[in-house]
């Protein structure tokens, strides 16, 4: 009788075993069919983020040039960079597939991985620029975000002589999700070029951007939204230290004591001049302000990293006198 219990027992952490091996490779085959195709399309054109700085001045050709090959060699540094990231994932999905059926040892990355996917969590090697992706669902939907942005850049060539400039254009997303850029500045930097350019008496460093509020019917938004001069939308966006309403684009009060972040906003970026800011007179009879508000690529991890982390200088409207700010309320903006 008890070596028939030992068997009993024996074929019962068996099963155990092949049942959780089942779920596990099951779940690993669900997110590897989850993982975006990285498109090795060539990017075709991207004059249009560049035409109304060229309809508006006299940007010579050679300029608007080399602003379309910034662009485009960020844009193809992104996808590198995308690329090699879900090649990552794919390499350590399929060793935790093998070490699960057995047929590799189980290495420490692989435990390590299994104790976070086992909470529904993100490993934190897979993140990289993606901090904020704690919960895997969030870093699947974000990665197909941005190969969802840039499979929009990268079309087919074959044809696109039979295509017109401006239907290459009207292709163009204007939404840029910077919050999953790896260098979001340099899209920035690019939109500040370009502003310099065609304003020349601007130097680079004295171009800032105004964040425009997003208005559209019914509260929907379309990637390809016609954009305010010179301007383009960028998304996933957070406020620190303010109440933000996002129909006027105002920020209504600045936070006394609470630290909290607000949920992600879009906002239109208008680069300007600091020194010439837009709707000044209607702003001064609305009795609204320009604020400024540094922008970080992510939560600051220590006061250092507040002092030579910023990516730029965003201004937006505010209700409340900046000037009259204490130290102790100070606004951010994080991507």
């Amino acid at each position: 009788d008890l070596m028939k219990m030992r068997k009993s027992l024996r074929n019962l952490r068996t099963s155990a075993a092949e049942i959780v091996m089942e779920v596990s490779t099951v779940s690993i085959k669900t997110i590897l069919e989850q993982l975006p195709v990285v498109s090795d399309l060539e990017i075709t054109d991207v004059t249009g983020y560049f035409q109304a700085f060229k309809d508006r001045s006299q940007l010579k050709d050679t300029q608007l040039l080399i602003l379309e090959n910034l662009m485009m060699e960020t844009l193809r540094e992104e996808r590198l960079f995308l690329r090699n990231q879900v090649g990552l994932v794919r390499c350590d999905l399929d060793d935790l597939y093998n070490a699960l059926a057995g047929k590799m040892i189980h290495s420490k990355n692989v435990l390590e991985n299994i104790c976070f996917l086992e909470q529904g969590l993100t490993p934190e090697k897979w993140k990289i620029s993606l901090k904020g992706c704690e919960h895997l669902s969030h870093f699947l939907d974000c990665i197909q975000e941005k190969a969802n942005f840039l499979g929009n850049m990268f079309h087919q060539t074959q044809d696109s002589e039979k295509r017109s400039r401006a239907t290459l254009n009207s292709l163009l997303p204007t939404k840029f999700p910077l919050h999953l850029f790896q260098s979001p500045r340099k899209v920035l930097d690019i939109f500040s070029l370009a502003y310099s350019l065609v304003f020349q008496d601007d130097s680079i460093n004295d171009v800032c951007f105004c964040a425009l509020p997003v208005t559209c019917a019914a509260g929907s938004l379309s990637d390809n939204s016609p954009a305010p001069e010179f301007g383009f939308l960028v998304s996933g966006i957070q406020i620190f230290g303010a109440k933000f309403c996002p129909s006027t684009g105002q920020l209504n009060s600045a936070s006394q004591t609470s630290a909290d972040f607000t949920q992600p906003y879009s906002f239109w970026l208008k680069p300007v001049c600091a020194s010439s800011l837009p709707f000044r007179s209607q702003m001064k009879a609305e009795k609204l302000y320009w604020t400024e508000v540094p922008l970080y690529p992510a939560v600051p991890l220590d006061k250092a990293s507040f002092a030579i982390g910023i990516i730029a200088r965003i201004f937006l409207r505010s209700k409340f006198n900046p000037s009259k700010l204490s130290m102790q309320q100070s606004i951010c903006l994080f991507l």
